[in-house]
């Protein structure tokens, strides 16, 4: 399954300088994987928002609530591995496979 979202645009101010009134530069695609459904794969395919300052010409992503910085797995899943890693009958390959990511990831 392949979800394709944007978020809204909130305009965060430049984090060197501070200034409110940046501009919008490009959008990137990014594939996150978000294998929160264990029947099926799926992959968010969310188009970050770049922003630059018009005035110290900082460029840099929007803030998002799926994953952490440069990181292609979403919180989620993490969170639901690491609860699995808990429960002493779970190996890496089950969980791997439960959330089609590889062993090493796990």
């Amino acid at each position: 399954m392949v979800i394709d979202l944007k978020l809204t645009d909130k305009r965060p101010p430049c984090p060197d300088c501070g200034n409110e009134s940046v501009k919008i530069k490009g959008y990137v695609a990014k594939k996150i994987n978000h294998s929160i459904l264990n029947d099926k794969g799926c992959v968010l395919v969310y188009h970050a928002r770049r922003y630059i300052c018009p005035i110290c010409h900082t460029t840099y992503y929007e803030i998002n609530p799926f994953v952490f910085k440069r990181m292609k797995i979403s919180s989620s899943v993490i969170l639901c591995v690491m609860k699995d890693l808990t429960k002493p009958s779970e190996t890496f390959v089950s969980i791997a496979e439960r959330y089609h990511i590889s062993p090493t990831t796990v």
